[in-house]
């Protein structure tokens, strides 16, 4: 399985909330909108509930707006940032 294919199945199958969660990251929460996308806060210590944006699309790109984790960001960029 490739990274498309895993991020696909982690769409289809509704998993990115519980990987925030796996992942200590705090107040996670789904707005829906055109596309719809996560917030929450980095593992703590964290002081920003909306540190971390995620959007819901095929490539689950990340914006951590409190933290330096590059350009080209997606839900793999962060799992390697927060477990190091």
């Amino acid at each position: 399985m490739d990274s498309y294919q895993l991020k696909e199945y982690i769409i289809e199958n509704n998993k990115v909330e519980f990987i925030l969660q796996e992942l200590g990251c705090q107040n996670v929460k789904y707005h829906s909108s055109s596309s719809g996308y996560w917030t929450c806060g980095n593992p703590p210590p964290s002081d920003n509930p909306q540190a971390i944006t995620i959007y819901n699309n095929e490539y689950l790109n990340v914006v951590n707006y409190t933290k330096e984790m590059g350009d080209k960001t997606d839900i793999f960029s962060l799992i390697e940032f927060i477990n190091k």
